[in-house]
């Protein structure tokens, strides 16, 4: 309900603002990524907040301190988990860097980017969202309240190539963790086994994906990929940081109001989610109702929440459960079918196939 709703919302905003001339250059998502921006970075301030007691003894139990966290049935070790959140950070930061970023820009952008990262883990668990993604990235959200004008043209450089980390959600790998955390669940015993099964295919599809990628470009050249995410985003991302050097955009207020009312529009709506049991509307609609991904699954999404709405309505939870396998199937099938139409390409039309499903 909150998707399509919000979706709506957004879309008469839109309308409206254009109307009066309100927009901002620069920016992909349009002036309402901003509040989104607002309300994603309010849930994650909300979802840490909320959290600072197993948080506490999750830290507790990673420094050998006592009245600490058990973490038997996770599926890693905490001290290695804050162990690598440590290396890996520090070396992030370290590589933007020496890229030519400013230390204190890249430690802003490391922190906005896992920001933004663990929420919308959080709203993919929440709301079992397939495609989604950022209303509002870090390095978006940098340009937009310091100005491009205040950041030297090596740091505005190295900025341009670290939009690899939030075009479309490429490379996003916390909510599928948070996916697999849920289901580890129903493993009994050994469940650490599965850490260390996903930590294995995430490196070897890393180097698999790094080895494929460097041989096809030298090889056939990588303009010839045809790939959306390699100039569909990534050129013009390019371009609009060489924009951002040559002749910055100035500061606009609207930004920052639309991010602060997004912000309070969460805290309304969160507020009235956990104070009355009747309220119907979701707060994670506010934050992702209008991102790229979601502006094409609406109208599905849709659809979705009336047959769900009329289940319900007519037969309960005993007949909505009847029906989970027949649209499980439904899923299952679409997946089949894509993969019967990748391997009939590769078969009788390698090099020359068909665009069977973009994601």
């Amino acid at each position: 309900l909150s998707i399509w709703l919000f979706h709506l919302i957004y879309i008469v905003e839109i309308a409206s603002f254009a109307r009066i001339g309100l927009g901002i250059k620069g920016f992909s998502g349009g002036i309402v990524s901003w509040q989104g921006g607002g309300a994603m970075m309010f849930y994650v301030v909300l979802a840490l907040w909320t959290a600072r007691g197993h948080l506490r003894k999750v830290l507790a139990a990673a420094l050998g301190r006592p009245d600490a966290a058990d973490d038997a049935g996770e599926l890693l070790q905490y001290r290695s988990a804050l162990a690598g959140l440590v290396v890996g950070v520090v070396f992030a930061i370290g590589w933007l860097h020496l890229a030519g970023m400013s230390l204190g820009l890249a430690i802003a952008l490391v922190v906005l980017l896992l920001c933004t990262y663990l929420g919308l883990a959080r709203i993919v668990a929440q709301t079992g969202l397939l495609y989604v993604n950022f209303p509002l990235s870090g390095q978006g959200l940098i340009l937009g309240t310091v100005g491009p004008a205040s950041i030297p043209a090596s740091s505005l450089t190295a900025m341009a190539f670290t939009n690899v980390f939030a075009n479309d959600g490429m490379g996003l790998f916390m909510p599928a963790f948070a996916q697999i955390a849920k289901i580890a669940e129903q493993v009994q015993q050994n469940r650490r086994r599965i850490g260390w099964i996903v930590a294995l295919g995430l490196l070897a599809s890393m180097a698999t994906s790094v080895f494929v990628t460097l041989y096809w470009g030298y090889s056939g050249g990588a303009y010839n990929f045809g790939s959306i995410a390699l100039f569909r985003r990534t050129v013009p991302s390019v371009n609009s940081y060489v924009s951002h050097i040559r002749s910055p955009d100035p500061l606009e207020v609207a930004p920052f109001l639309l991010f602060a009312g997004g912000a309070v529009g969460m805290a309304l709506l969160t507020f009235l989610r956990y104070r009355f049991m009747w309220w119907p509307v979701h707060p994670a609609g506010l934050a992702v109702a209008y991102t790229g991904m979601t502006k094409h699954a609406a109208s599905s999404i849709f659809v979705t929440w009336l047959v769900k709405l009329i289940v319900l309505k007519t037969g309960g939870m005993m007949l909505y459960r009847r029906t989970v396998p027949f649209f499980i199937g439904l899923i299952v099938g679409y997946a089949m079918v894509v993969g019967i139409g990748y391997a009939l390409d590769v078969i009788y039309f390698m090099g020359q196939g068909h665009g069977v499903h973009a994601y």
